[in-house]
């Protein structure tokens, strides 16, 4: 078990902001260090890698994320009925979780009964991958997680198992990233096994609803 997940579990704040308090506390106390760490992140737009600089992403930008999840989910048309439907959730760039931990924290906080089979996983860092399953894990022992760490130009069909449930797709901010190719990408959504799909992108609250 890592540093982050002892003192994750040991705060006993088992959410999206109780993560991010974990990864503050953790952070270099010199400026100069936490300063340059920052600069590191590119504006948040390079692949992480390190402790370090995952805990710096969480602490500039997590707050900022977490407000536009919040708006996009609070405008998903009636949610109570969706969410008692079989749900698979694919968290597409998924970083550290964020999207996939903030939906599950919306769905407790409004008291919204679910029926989410799995929670995938699609990232091409495996230290962002690594903390975001031992999140998850951390919260909801009951869900099954499922993996895929490459780039989303090396991604296929056969990364995904093939099922009849809704899918959700969260994307928060990647579709601001020019470093794969979208022609190719949204061709994996043209699949008979990734239809019936609800799509919500972070950036600008894009809701799209395919049925």
């Amino acid at each position: 078990m890592s540093e982050f997940i002892k003192l994750f579990c040991q705060n006993n704040d088992l959410s999206f902001l109780g993560m991010r308090n974990t990864a503050q506390e953790l952070l270099p106390k010199s400026k100069v260090e936490r300063d340059q760490l920052y600069y590191d992140l590119n504006r948040g737009k390079d692949i992480l890698d390190d402790d370090d600089h995952l805990n710096m992403y969480l602490h500039s930008f997590g707050k900022m994320h977490k407000a536009k999840l919040d708006t996009a989910f609070s405008k998903i048309p009636q949610i109570q009925d969706l969410f008692k439907e079989e749900i698979e959730v694919y968290d597409w760039g998924c970083g550290q979780g964020t999207a996939t931990i903030c939906l599950l924290d919306f769905l407790a906080e409004h008291k919204i009964s679910h029926n989410i089979s799995s929670l995938n996983l699609i990232e091409p860092s495996e230290a962002a991958v690594r903390r975001a399953s031992a999140v998850i894990e951390s919260i909801s022992p009951k869900h099954v997680v499922r993996t895929v760490i490459k780039d989303f130009d090396q991604l296929s069909i056969t990364d995904f198992e093939k099922s009849n449930a809704r899918k959700i797709h969260l994307f928060s901010n990647i579709l601001d990233v020019e470093a794969f190719a979208l022609d190719r990408f949204i061709h994996l959504f043209q699949t008979p096994s990734m239809q019936r799909i609800y799509l919500f992108a972070s950036g600008h609250i894009i809701l799209i609803l395919v049925e």
